[in-house]
């Protein structure tokens, strides 16, 4: 192969849009203007994902992401102790009211010991 002539890849081998592209096997002869293309290119991609990187990593971001978790998991629970109309269940409400009765006995026993 002269050094005018380019190594092409076939068609089964060329790399998907916006895959990076797989090392060349053999040697492969390219123009400067496409070494230039593809360092841009990879330049490119690496900023937008240094980028993307950096805005998940904001403490805002982050404090945002937590917030919001924090509300979703609040809303979950209403659902799972809230009736239809959303009122709290009674099973909920008497549960809750029986474990008040046992902490209570608890504590006076406690307290008797002492």
């Amino acid at each position: 192969m002269s050094s005018s002539e380019q190594h092409v890849l076939p068609q089964s081998r060329q790399p998907m849009p916006g895959s990076p592209e797989p090392p060349p096997r053999g040697p492969v002869i390219r123009s400067p203007a496409q070494i230039e293309r593809d360092i841009e290119s990879r330049r490119e991609r690496l900023s937008g994902t240094i980028d993307a990187i950096a805005e998940r990593v904001k403490p805002q971001n982050i404090a945002r992401r937590r917030v919001e978790d924090v509300r979703e998991r609040v809303a979950e629970v209403r659902r799972r102790l809230s009736d239809d109309q959303g009122r709290l269940r009674k099973e909920v409400v008497g549960a809750v009211a029986g474990a008040a009765v046992v902490i209570a006995v608890l504590v006076i026993l406690q307290r008797r010991r002492s």
